[in-house]
């Protein structure tokens, strides 16, 4: 495990214990870090760009007595949305702790052309696969099953496509990560979903429903 992730397991919990919100009063938007697009968010999830964790940081930073775990854990979620569009994270809880206490989504787009992402046409099973080895790599998981897969999807005249992986891990039990690709001509964003397996379902229909309120304002289709 990480530094980072094992800085965000251990502190998360706490962030609701000691007084920073885990989440907004009520639905807000995400602004992508490049000002490329809008989403909507329900009040569960917490985080956002760069620029709106550091929002965030700056006033909790001015409050006397703010916790500072609270601090380190908004400057670790700044770093991290540092080279992506945003962060999001939803606090999870279980009777024993046994499930991880957090969801995470992460999105980021990158151009198509030169390989550096397969085209929708180009993403078949071997491809999905390949790409579930490779988050199980990064958990540091035993392996990845790929479970569901859909490449014919259309929102809003944009091509979509969709796989979920079952990720079992003896450090963080069985999780759930989702993709969700949104193609425009030349780049595509990337929807990464990684959630607790039990309550995956609850989030990946939250991050559809993130997905469809998306609206790019670069004036590209």
């Amino acid at each position: 495990m990480t530094l980072t992730r094992k800085i965000l397991w251990i502190v998360l919990v706490f962030l609701v214990l000691a007084g920073l919100p885990a989440s907004f009063a009520a639905d807000w938007t995400v602004r992508d870090a490049n000002q490329n697009w809008t989403l909507r968010v329900s009040g569960e999830w917490y985080g956002g760009s760069y620029d709106q964790i550091q929002d965030r940081l700056a006033v909790l930073e001015q409050q006397k007595g703010a916790p500072p775990e609270s601090v380190r854990i908004l400057r670790t979620l700044g770093n991290m949305a540092k080279d992506i569009d945003a962060i999001l994270l939803h606090i999870e809880t279980s009777a024993d702790n046994a499930h991880g206490n957090a969801s995470f989504l992460k999105v980021k787009t990158m151009p198509t052309a030169g390989g550096k992402f397969p085209p929708i046409t180009g993403l078949d099973v071997a491809t999905w696969n390949a790409l579930g080895k490779l988050f199980a790599s990064n958990a540091g998981a035993e392996g990845a099953e790929l479970v569901r897969h859909q490449e014919d999807i259309v929102i809003e005249g944009n091509q979509v496509a969709a796989a979920g992986f079952k990720i079992k891990s003896a450090n963080r039990g069985e999780r759930y990560i989702g993709v969700i690709v949104v193609y425009r001509p030349g780049r595509a964003t990337m929807f990464n979903l990684d959630t607790p397996w039990q309550v995956s379902s609850a989030r990946l229909d939250e991050t559809w429903s993130m997905v469809r309120s998306v609206r790019f304002t670069d004036g590209k289709k």
